[in-house]
């Protein structure tokens, strides 16, 4: 299933645009679970939320850890929350 979707990812191509090189979270929940929460409840910002901050609490506590990001929808473009 790994290598089906690292091809997946590779081929995706949008008028020459393709995504860039670099790691892919994936949720540890059950498919079930995941699906759940992506279709259903619409929120698939829930497990990236969790998992940007899991990454970011491996850093010093003021460590800005990420760069740049981006998304296809509104809830992942430009909100950012600082604690």
């Amino acid at each position: 299933m790994a290598d089906m979707t690292r091809g997946y990812l590779h081929w995706v191509n949008e008028r020459g645009t393709m995504l860039p090189q670099g790691p892919v979270l994936l949720s540890p929940s059950s498919l079930f679970s995941a699906l759940h929460r992506e279709v259903i409840e619409k929120k698939p910002e829930k497990f990236k939320i969790e998992c940007l901050t899991d990454i970011k609490n491996l850093f010093y506590t003021n460590a800005e850890p990420f760069y740049a990001a981006f998304g296809n929808r509104a809830t992942v473009s430009g909100k950012r929350s600082r604690k």
